[in-house]
C-alpha cells in the first residue's frame, strides 16, 4: 500500500487489507454475505464496521452477542490459515446488564469448536486459552463507562496491532438515568451524549469490529 500524503499512519494501517468476519449466524451475516456491491465486505465484517442488535427485553440479542464473540475468537482456531502468532484476536465486553457469564462463553465456543477439534480434552484446553483474550468490564453508570472507554484507549496504545472486537450489552443501559439527571443539571454535567463520543473516537483510533445490543421495547432481534 502506498502512503498517501493527506492520511497518518494510523490510516494506513486502517486501510490494510483486513480478514472479513463472519457470526456463523444467518440472521446477522445475511447483509454482509449479499452484499454485490462492495468487495471489502462480500467476505464478512470488517474494521470499524458497528453492528446493532435491537431487541425488546427477553429478546435473544443478548445470546447472539454470545455466538459474535465465540465465532470472532474461534475463526483463528477454525481458519488457521489466516490466522497469525503475532495478532491473536481479542474481545472487550462491556457487559453493563451482567448477562455473559465465563461458563456460558466458553460453552459457546467449544461448540464452535467441536469440528476443527474433536477431541474434548484439546477443545477444552484451547477453549480456556481463547477466554483468556477476553476482557470483561461491568460499569455501574456512564461515568465509569467513559473512563473505562478511556483507560482502554490508553492500553491498547502500548499493545501490538491485533483484531479487536467491542462488544457491548447494552449501548442504553444508562439512558434513563443520564435523562433523568440531564433535567436537573443538564447534559453537559450528566454526560448524556460523552459516551457515544468517546466509543466514536475509540472506534476510529483502534478499528475494532462493534458488536453492540440495543433494548427497544416491542422490537425482535434484528441486525442494523
Amino acid at each position: 500500500m502506498r502512503w498517501q500524503l493527506d492520511e497518518t499512519a494510523l490510516d494506513l494501517f486502517a486501510r490494510r487489507p483486513a480478514r472479513g468476519f463472519l457470526t456463523g449466524l444467518a440472521c446477522i451475516d445475511a447483509p454482509v454475505r449479499t452484499s454485490d456491491t462492495d468487495d471489502a465486505h462480500a467476505g464478512g465484517y470488517v474494521p470499524r464496521q458497528v453492528v446493532e442488535l435491537a431487541g425488546g427485553p427477553g429478546s435473544p440479542a443478548p445470546v447472539l452477542l454470545l455466538h459474535a464473540m465465540a465465532a470472532f475468537l474461534a475463526r483463528d482456531v477454525i481458519e488457521p490459515q489466516d490466522a497469525t502468532d503475532d495478532d491473536p484476536a481479542r474481545v472487550i465486553l462491556f457487559d453493563h446488564e451482567c448477562f455473559v457469564t465465563p461458563s456460558a462463553l466458553a460453552h459457546v465456543i467449544s461448540s464452535k469448536l467441536l469440528a476443527a477439534i474433536p477431541n474434548d480434552t484439546e477443545r477444552r484446553k484451547q477453549t480456556q486459552l481463547l477466554l483468556q483474550r477476553v476482557k470483561v468490564f461491568r460499569c455501574r453508570d456512564t461515568l465509569e463507562w467513559v473512563a473505562t472507554l478511556n483507560h482502554s484507549h490508553f492500553e491498547l496504545l502500548d499493545a501490538p496491532p491485533a483484531p479487536l472486537l467491542v462488544a457491548i450489552n447494552t449501548i442504553g443501559s444508562f439512558s434513563a438515568v443520564d435523562r433523568m439527571m440531564a433535567k436537573s443539571v443538564g447534559n453537559g454535567l450528566a454526560l448524556i451524549d460523552q459516551p457515544f463520543l468517546t466509543l466514536q473516537q475509540f472506534i476510529q483510533q483502534h478499528t475494532p469490529i462493534v458488536f453492540a445490543v440495543r433494548e427497544t421495547p416491542g422490537a425482535t432481534a434484528d441486525d442494523a
